[in-house]
């Protein structure tokens, strides 16, 4: 690596480690020092359990008790000191994972290694992700790790990276494993593919072998509903996301896309794929983090022409990288500015910790949303997004649908009581998602049926009702 080289690698890296560790001062200052995300207290949850037992095989506070099918590496790794790594591990795996992306890069395209390594960084989906405590942080730096090792011919070193990636993320693993035969199937020679199939096999066999007594789950996609408004919304950022792509990212990784497949085609199907991608990753969120490492390597190739090429008109050129460059700004400056506002908030945890203090046995009925911060604090949830072999989980949804727009107050009852509902939890979100800011269906029962609920909590953001009728 030549020395002008090594001061763009080390200015890229010192802009990494300020670019993550912003987020978590922001969110330490801002935010009473609370975690990002439904997924970080999930992982906090299980450290936690994992650091005082060995094991765990049955989880008893989601959906009020289900088996615990999952990987379990992460929580491992993460109950070492489960507070203090829940904070920085995914901060130390997005300083890794930047670092062997740059090395990737260096070896497939080395004249756009500065350019898609600071479009990486700048990317909001690629910040979130290693911002949040969650395993995929950990199974993409393997999967770069076991990319690059390939790219440097250690082949060994690459399978057994991609074969850590399978006890973080099994599905991350199945990834790569299509990948692969999508490289062999062109490359006529599948012997790398053979090698990560039995791997996976092996690694899936390790962790999931209780599933065949089990049986198949009643839910795999959970109980997002498909929208295209939903879609554009969650994949680009600005557009109602928190952690999507910029418009001008992506606009410059399509035309990245043509330039580099621009041979018989062939940009149709790679389009193609991203666009199956970015679906998938609508019902599995993960991908589209995943995703940010494809998009800045072609937003690479796409900004390239506007800087380099020859344009009639300088004035012209100038005009339009700095569009590019203030768009490129804008999502960055517009998500930071966001951070501060991410769920949970100190006032939507108000309410959470007021349920920590009760000692009501009775499950808590809440946006399925909110399960993983009302199972942090040691209650039960009646529904959330642990749906993998979760207790009848459609009827559960249909019930609580049913619950919210109706009125009749026995059928209420007989529902709460059916499922042993002690607290509910609404939020300002739940109330004009679900009820339009208006007292209909359920909110007209809990605001004027005394005898049945009481007001026990409320701020800004969050109201706690208490059913009086709860059996104990």
């Amino acid at each position: 690596m030549s020395l002008s080289a090594k001061i763009y690698f080390y200015f890229l890296f010192l802009l990494c480690i300020i670019s993550l560790l912003s987020l978590i001062i922001i969110r330490e200052k801002f935010s009473d020092g609370l975690l990002i995300g439904s997924d970080s207290y999930k992982s906090l949850r299980f450290a936690n359990e994992f650091s005082s037992s060995s094991s765990i095989s049955y989880d008893s506070l989601s959906y009020g008790g289900k088996p615990f099918i999952e990987e379990k590496a992460w929580y491992i790794l993460l109950s070492i000191n489960p507070v203090f790594l829940s904070r920085f591990l995914p901060f130390i795996f997005g300083l890794l994972s930047f670092i062997v992306f740059y090395l990737l890069v260096s070896k497939i395209k080395p004249e756009i290694k500065f350019v898609s390594s600071f479009l990486l960084i700048i990317s909001p989906a690629f910040l979130y992700l290693f911002s949040t405590s969650t395993k995929y942080s950990a199974s993409i730096f393997f999967i770069l790790l076991g990319f690059y090792m390939f790219a440097i011919d250690r082949k060994l070193f690459g399978f057994i990276s991609f074969f850590f990636t399978g006890f973080f993320s099994i599905l991350s693993l199945l990834v790569v494993l299509f990948l692969f035969f999508c490289y062999c199937l062109k490359k006529e020679k599948f012997d790398d593919f053979y090698i990560i199939f039995i791997g996976f096999i092996f690694v899936f066999l390790i962790q999931f072998y209780s599933i065949f007594t089990l049986g198949l789950s009643q839910s795999v996609l959970g109980f997002t509903k498909f929208s295209f408004s939903g879609l554009i919304s969650f994949v680009v950022f600005g557009f109602g996301g928190k952690y999507g792509f910029g418009f001008f990212m992506l606009f410059l990784a399509f035309i990245g896309i043509y330039k580099y497949y621009n041979i018989k085609l062939r940009f149709l199907f790679v389009y193609l794929f991203i666009f199956l991608l970015l679906f998938l990753s609508y019902y599995f969120n993960f991908l589209l983090s995943y995703l940010s490492f494809i998009i800045a390597f072609f937003a690479a190739f796409g900004l390239m022409p506007f800087i380099f090429g020859e344009w009639k008109e300088r004035s012209f050129k100038f005009l339009t990288l700095l569009v590019i460059f203030c768009g490129l700004l804008f999502s960055l400056l517009v998500f930071y500015n966001q951070v501060s506002s991410f769920e949970p908030t100190p006032s939507f945890f108000e309410g959470i910790r007021f349920l920590e203090d009760k000692n009501s046995e009775g499950t808590v009925l809440a946006d399925y949303r909110f399960g993983n911060y009302i199972n942090y604090i040691g209650k039960k949830t009646l529904l959330d997004e642990n749906f993998l072999y979760a207790p009848e989980p459609i009827v559960r949804k249909k019930d609580i649908d049913f619950l919210f727009n109706n009125i009749d107050i026995n059928l209420t009852v007989s529902l709460l009581n059916k499922h042993d509902v002690g607290y509910i939890f609404i939020d300002n979100r739940l109330k004009k998602e679900v009820f339009n800011n208006e007292d209909k269906g359920f909110m007209f029962l809990l605001k004027y049926s005394p005898a049945l609920f009481f007001k026990a909590f409320n701020n800004t953001e969050v109201d706690v009702w208490y059913n009086r009728n709860i059996k104990s």
